[in-house]
């Protein structure tokens, strides 16, 4: 199939008011960018599960956790799923809340070419975009990755195993360091004024 400029409406089941958007991407785009270009149209965050569902058929990332019918989808494309006009689908984010989206698509359009001398082609236009959105991604994984490890050194304190944690070193050993070092400082003035004390107490007898 050759590629082809997708006008594709998504809205936002169950909400009053409707939120909805209206966007263009290639036919090609993989499903794996496809989520990521809903994740920023929709204004989520990209922190919790999704899966694409067309025909009965559930296809998300690849993961150990899968579950039922899932199909791992690297390597599809948005034209493998929307074939012609009209056709649907629906895309679930937060498998907890459940917020379900309807993307329907609009019309097939023909790719333009370059608009103008020295301009950018689609292909290039779409690589940089979503390498940003792949950037953006891998930000908010290591804030996600940052988040669950944070956790797991709470959990594992409240179990007594704090002992091997590099982050409760920093979080409690370094404050604790903090507080104990003024102490000893005083300590060690007060001894110099006590030597200090007793010296001038035997030169004056």
């Amino acid at each position: 199939m050759a590629k082809k400029i997708y006008q594709v409406h998504i809205a936002l089941k169950s909400s009053q008011p409707k939120i909805w958007r209206r966007i263009l991407i290639p036919s090609d785009l993989l499903l794996k960018d496809f989520h990521l270009v809903i994740q920023v149209a929709m204004g989520w965050t990209n922190s919790h599960l999704h899966q694409f569902v067309c025909q009965g058929n559930f296809y998300g990332e690849p993961d150990d956790e899968m579950w039922g019918n899932m199909e791992d989808y690297s390597g599809m494309k948005v034209s493998d799923l929307l074939k012609r006009e009209k056709d649907s689908l629906m895309y679930e984010y937060d498998f907890g809340d459940g917020w379900i989206h309807q993307v329907v698509l609009e019309k097939v359009l023909p790719e333009p070419g370059v608009s103008r001398a020295g301009g950018a082609s689609l292909d290039d236009c779409q690589k940089r975009f979503t390498e940003a959105l792949r950037f953006v991604d891998r930000e908010r994984e290591y804030s996600a990755e940052k988040a669950r490890y944070q956790q797991a050194a709470v959990e594992r304190c409240s179990e007594g195993k704090w002992y091997d944690l590099g982050f409760l070193e920093c979080v409690l050993f370094v404050p604790l360091f903090g507080l104990i070092l003024p102490f000893f400082g005083l300590m060690i003035i007060g001894t110099v004024r006590s030597v200090r004390q007793t010296s001038s107490t035997r030169a004056t007898d």
